[in-house]
């Protein structure tokens, strides 16, 4: 979500310099719960299997999963990866508890694979300059890693559809700033504009 976030921080806070935005980040659940809490105005997140009813939902974009490693990685050149040769590589994945992950796990229990996972965290853009050096990949997003200089998006082997969909979540029924419905329309202008497969 940062290259839509970082988009529409900026057209917003030009547009409106006196007002200040405060941005939180964590796992889906974590960001949900505290949405739920009334902690959150709104949040930006790859959509959970299972969401509370309380929840309202607005598409934004839909990104597929790809194996994601640096250019000097072994692997770059690859025009695709098998869910076999996926399974004999070093991973970085998101922390439990990401939407991203989720999926990962779920692909991975119904093709009965497992992983060679050597480090699991909690902050994507950790991962994503984890992968510089050129040991990792990682399974992530096309929208995670856009802009990212030197990563190489490497197309899944799968008859399984490896797409995610981005939503903007409010919690149901309660009052909405107007500084976040301005900061709302800014990211639908951006996921709107740009093309996010």
């Amino acid at each position: 979500m940062s290259p839509l976030l970082i988009a529409a921080l900026g057209l917003f806070s030009k547009t409106y310099p006196k007002i200040k935005v405060n941005v939180s980040f964590g796992t889906s659940e974590e960001l949900l719960d505290r949405l739920e809490a009334n902690q959150l105005d709104f949040v930006l997140s790859f959509k959970p299997e299972s969401v509370s009813e309380h929840m309202e939902t607005m598409p934004l974009f839909s990104s597929m999963l790809r194996f994601i490693v640096h250019c000097s990685h072994p692997l770059a050149e690859l025009s695709s990866i098998t869910l076999k040769r996926l399974s004999e590589t070093p991973l970085i994945l998101p922390g439990k508890g990401f939407a991203t992950r989720k999926r990962v796990d779920d692909l991975c229990r119904k093709h009965q694979l497992e992983l060679t996972v050597g480090v699991e965290m909690n902050d994507v853009h950790t991962i994503i300059h984890t992968l510089r050096e050129g040991y990792w990949g990682t399974i992530l997003t096309q929208a995670a890693v856009r802009g990212e200089e030197n990563l190489v998006q490497i197309p899944i082997l799968c008859a399984d559809k490896l797409t995610s969909q981005g939503f903007l979540f409010w919690a149901q029924g309660d009052y909405r700033k107007k500084s976040a419905l301005a900061f709302v329309d800014f990211l639908r202008k951006v996921a709107g504009g740009e093309e996010r497969s």
